[in-house]
Formats: structure tokens, C-alpha cells, sequence
């Protein structure tokens, strides 16, 4: 009439495996099948098992929380009834299972390994942090997941790339034929130099890309994170000011296309003006506009990634020729729209802290000193104000934009002439020697559990399960 187990001698696991495992199948404790419910209480969570903790755990079963269940059976050797009806509510995140395989029995001897010198207080604590340290990690791939699902495909780069060279080259090509009339032979043309402001004009309509892809990819960022209402919310002046960028003609121009050129338009500008069109403040955000949205950021990555690319190339014909705002260099090269820009969307990396060598300019006011030096120099001054587009902090902020969508918080950035170095997705780090995974909570209970097999001691104090595996991963470097 109940249930009953039984294991071959010398087996592992232990009473409370088998009935975790028999619970999915065969119903809550007090079940007709599972036998005597005060009996199934003793066999998951010993002699600590109350009335209170039963109808926690009936709680955790009927709404499947099967990796708070197993946590706090594993658990009970160290906590008292009170604290497994704490650990009985903790909830996964949706989507995310934090326990999806392994024995309590074996957890509960690794917790037991880690956190038997703490008081019973402070192993709540760290069981709870362990399990929200977990639930973080998890989160933090998830969140890469969907951001990149919700992109075209990378395959697609390579076209969106020769729409944006061959709209950019179409400027050149232009001026070299009115230059000669009709267009010259290939030695001719190789013969030729475009005027002296020629290199600042191509790199005002890179700088413009940059701040509209970054834009962009930032939305992109919120829309995946908070939903389109907040994305809005907290992007919209961003987005206005990298709109202001293009003129008309500009974003008309760039959507113009030939036969076989690829859909999407040349300029990414030309996609923040059609997001910004369907967010008017006081309109009301529908299904359609959603979707409408949706499939102009999903171009967020790929135009990132050729404005980039294309930038970094026209840097490196610069080498130390000095750059002409004018065609007698009489003023300085400067952008329309940084200052607004900046105005809007703020610094990502704080300017007191760029240290890259600007741009040579030809004029004697453009910058000799750092972006960072200048700031320093004035510090009651908004650094808004001392920027200029010499400094490629731009450049950086772009690269930074893209970092995220490849599991970064930021790109990689190295100081160096005539531009920064900038990598969005810098190779990973060899793996450390004993830091345990966060996969799941058995695997990082198990790494830190062997750390301390290997003779490191605990801290005596900590404030967290993070605390906990730094400080045995420091001891066990000693040991």
C-alpha cells in the first residue's frame, strides 16, 4: 500500500535521492503511492522536518520548484526548519534551472564540506547566495541568447558591407569624374589626389554612421533587456540626436539602390529615423509598431560591425598627415552634431580617462594634448565641451556598443598612433585555475567543496557565496 526503495550495497545517493526522484512521478508527500507523509518529511529533510517545512515543500512541489526542493534537502544537515522554509521559496528565474542535474546526497556533502564551520545564521546566507550567484550566471547567458536571436544572421554582414563601401565610394568616384570630365584610365586615377579636406569629409559621414549605429545597438541592448516602452523611454533623446546626423537628401541618397544591391539601406541613420517615426511621445505603441521596430534594430549588429570595419580601414590611410577642416586648413575640422550627441546619449568611458593621442589637424588650434590632459586642464569645463572628433572617442564608443552583443561588458581598447586599437569581442582569458563554474549549484558547490579537499580553509568571514569562493580560492593558491 506505500512505496518502498532499496539500493545495491556499495550504491550512491541515499533515502532522500530516491524519494526526490520518485516525487515527479508519483505526487506530493501524503500521496497514496509514496507512502506515509511524516516519513517522506524525514527521508528529504531529517529530524528538522516540520509541519510548516511539509507545507513549504508541498508548495515547492505543486508549482515545480524541483531545484529549491532538492537545495533545501540537501541543505537540511546544516539548517534549522525556519531556514529551509526560507531556501523552500527561493524562485529560479523564469525559464532558467538552476539544479538541473546531480544528488542532493552529493551536494549535501559538499555543503557540508564548505559551510560546516559557519554559524547556522551565516550558512543561510551563503546557501541563498550560492543560489542567487547561480540564478546571475544563468541570467547572464540567457540575456546573451536572446540578444543575439534577436539579430540577422552574421552571414549577412558581408552584404551590407559592399552597400555601405559602394555607397561610400560613390562620393570619390563622383568627384574624380568631375574632376577629369569623364572617367579617367586606371592610371590616370591612380595619379590623382582628391582635395586636401577630402579625408575629413569621408570621415564626418563615418563619425555620423558611428553615432547612428551606436545608437542603434544601444536601443537594441534595452529592447532585449526591458521591452520596447522602456527602451523608448530611456533612448529616445539618443536617438533624436543621432537622427539629426543625416538630412534628407543624405538618408534618400543612402536608400537608393540598384538592381542586386542588398534591401536594407547604405547608412544606418536611415534606420533610426524610421524607429524614431513610430515613437512620437503620446503614441501609443502597438503590435504592428513593435513589429515594425523590431525588424529595423535587428540590422543593430551588422550595421555596427561594418561601420567599425570601415572606419578602422579609413584610419589607417591617414598615417600622420595632418587633417584639413577647410581647404587652406583656417579652421579646425570639426563635426557637426558631436556636441549634441554627447548632450543626449553622455560618455560611456569617461573622457578623463582617454588618453589616446588626437588626430593631427593642420590647424595650429587643432589638439595637442589628450582628451584626458584637456580635462584635466580644466576641470570646472563640461568635457562635453573639450571633445572633439580628433579624439576617436566615438570610434571607442562604437566598439563598446558592439561588446555586449559578444558576452562583453566593453571592447577592448589600446592606445596607440595615428587610432586606438579597438576589438569588441577580445579573446576569453584562459580559464583560472580553481575557479569553480557557476553552471549549475551542485557544480559550484562541488568546485569550492574540492578546493577545500585540496587544504584551503574557508574565510572566517564573508559576506557571500562570491566572498566565499575568492577567499578559498586565495587560500587554496597557498596551499
Amino acid at each position: 500500500g506505500g512505496f518502498a526503495s532499496a539500493r545495491l550495497a556499495g550504491a550512491p545517493g541515499d533515502r532522500r535521492d530516491a524519494v526526490l526522484a520518485a516525487l515527479r512521478f508519483l505526487g506530493p508527500a501524503g500521496s497514496p503511492r509514496l507512502g506515509d507523509r511524516l516519513g517522506v518529511l524525514v527521508a528529504l529533510f531529517g529530524l528538522t522536518a516540520t509541519k510548516r517545512v511539509g507545507a513549504a515543500a508541498n508548495a515547492a512541489i505543486t508549482e515545480g520548484r524541483w531545484a529549491a526542493l532538492q537545495l533545501a534537502s540537501a541543505a537540511s544537515d546544516l539548517l534549522g526548519p525556519e531556514q529551509l522554509e526560507r531556501v523552500l521559496r527561493l524562485r529560479a528565474p523564469d525559464g532558467l534551472d538552476p539544479f538541473p542535474r546531480g544528488a542532493a546526497s552529493t551536494l549535501s556533502a559538499h555543503l557540508g564540506t564548505v559551510l560546516a564551520g559557519y554559524p547556522r545564521p551565516r550558512r543561510l546566507a551563503l546557501v541563498v547566495g550560492l543560489w542567487e550567484h547561480v540564478c546571475a550566471h544563468l541570467l547572464d547567458r540567457q540575456r546573451l541568447a536572446r540578444l543575439r536571436a534577436s539579430q540577422v544572421r552574421a552571414e549577412r554582414i558581408e552584404r551590407l558591407r559592399a552597400r555601405h563601401r559602394d555607397h561610400l565610394d560613390a562620393a570619390v568616384l563622383q568627384r574624380l569624374d568631375r574632376a577629369f570630365g569623364e572617367r579617367p584610365s586606371l592610371a590616370v586615377a591612380a595619379r590623382w589626389q582628391p582635395p586636401p579636406w577630402w579625408t575629413t569629409r569621408e570621415l564626418d559621414g563615418l563619425l555620423h554612421d558611428a553615432v547612428a549605429a551606436t545608437a542603434l545597438l544601444r536601443f537594441a541592448v534595452a529592447l532585449s533587456d526591458r521591452g520596447l516602452a522602456a527602451a523608448a523611454r530611456e533612448h529616445r533623446d539618443a536617438l533624436v540626436a543621432a537622427d539629426a546626423c543625416l538630412t534628407a537628401p543624405e538618408r534618400a541618397a543612402a536608400k537608393a539602390r540598384g538592381k542586386g544591391d542588398y534591401r536594407h539601406p547604405a547608412r544606418p541613420g536611415c534606420y533610426v529615423h524610421e524607429v524614431l517615426k513610430p515613437l512620437r511621445p503620446g503614441r501609443s505603441i502597438t503590435a504592428r509598431t513593435g513589429t515594425a521596430v523590431q525588424e529595423r534594430v535587428a540590422l543593430a549588429r551588422n550595421y555596427g560591425v561594418v561601420v567599425l570595419d570601415a572606419v578602422a580601414e579609413r584610419l589607417r590611410w591617414i598615417d600622420d598627415r595632418p587633417l584639413h577642416g577647410c581647404w587652406d586648413a583656417c579652421r579646425p575640422w570639426r563635426v557637426p552634431g558631436l556636441r549634441e550627441w554627447r548632450a543626449a546619449a553622455g560618455f560611456g568611458r569617461a573622457p578623463g580617462g582617454w588618453e589616446q593621442p588626437p588626430l593631427p589637424d593642420a590647424n595650429p588650434d587643432g589638439p595637442a594634448l589628450t582628451l584626458a590632459q584637456r580635462v584635466a586642464a580644466s576641470p570646472g569645463t563640461d568635457p562635453a565641451d573639450l571633445e572633439v572628433p580628433h579624439d576617436l572617442l566615438w570610434f571607442a564608443d562604437l566598439a563598446d556598443a558592439l561588446a555586449p552583443f559578444h558576452g562583453h561588458t566593453a571592447a577592448e581598447v589600446r592606445h596607440v598612433r595615428p587610432a586606438p586599437q579597438v576589438d569588441p569581442d577580445p579573446p576569453a582569458p584562459p580559464p583560472q585555475p580553481g575557479r569553480p563554474p557557476a553552471d549549475s549549484v551542485p557544480l559550484a558547490a562541488a568546485g569550492v567543496a574540492q578546493l577545500v579537499a585540496f587544504g584551503a580553509t574557508p574565510p572566517r568571514r564573508c559576506r557571500g557565496w562570491a566572498e566565499l569562493v575568492e577567499g578559498v580560492r586565495a587560500d587554496a593558491a597557498v596551499a
